[in-house]
């Protein structure tokens, strides 16, 4: 059983969110194999196409960064999902309120995908606390919140990640240029001391 949850929000729950979970979910494996099993990590979409897999885009994105799309279906963002995350990174702001509306408590543990780059792009990976995957979660949610309002603002837009739904090639490389970054800071931060 998980001991901590991170999960993604985006709209459709076909190309933002399922991207970043797969990118997280494999880097997790890789730092971490077998253990990394300890930290769940899935998404939803606000309005999601439910059961649908991933755009073929997506997938080719996915596929181009060493990920694959086998076993994934959209689902509906619900109260469930949110109470019980850890930590819930958004695709972009207008992504964390339904999350919010869903479960006001989640707002302290809510943040954009590149907001939480942001917060934690200085920290040393050697000064995040935890043996395990799960408890470095634990740690680096608690350590963005305590960082929140400490940097300046950024502009409106900057911590959202473009939708590709419906566009070409280019959108889904740019969509695929803004997450993974943020997704490989994750990792640092979360990777073994």
């Amino acid at each position: 059983m998980a001991t901590a949850e991170i999960l993604f929000v985006c709209t459709g729950n076909v190309c933002r969110s399922p991207l970043a979970e797969r990118l997280l979910r494999n880097g997790l494996d890789a730092l971490w194999a077998p253990s990394g099993a300890d930290v769940l990590v899935h998404s939803a979409g606000t309005r999601a196409l439910v059961g649908q897999p991933m755009t073929a885009e997506t997938v080719a994105q996915l596929d181009s960064c060493g990920g694959t799309a086998a076993g994934f279906a959209a689902r509906q963002l619900d109260l469930e999902m949110t109470r019980s995350a850890t930590l819930v990174l958004a695709l972009t702001r207008a992504h964390r309120g339904p999350v919010v509306e869903h479960h006001p408590a989640a707002a302290r543990v809510t943040f954009t995908l590149r907001e939480i780059a942001r917060l934690l792009a200085d920290v040393p990976a050697e000064s995040v606390p935890g043996v395990t995957a799960a408890q470095r979660v634990h740690a680096v949610t608690q350590l963005a919140i305590r960082r929140r309002g400490l940097l300046p603002p950024v502009g409106l837009g900057e911590d959202d990640v473009t939708d590709p739904y419906g566009g070409n090639l280019d959108r889904y490389r740019t969509t695929t240029a803004e997450i993974l970054p943020a997704v490989q800071l994750l990792l640092r931060v979360l990777g073994p001391r």
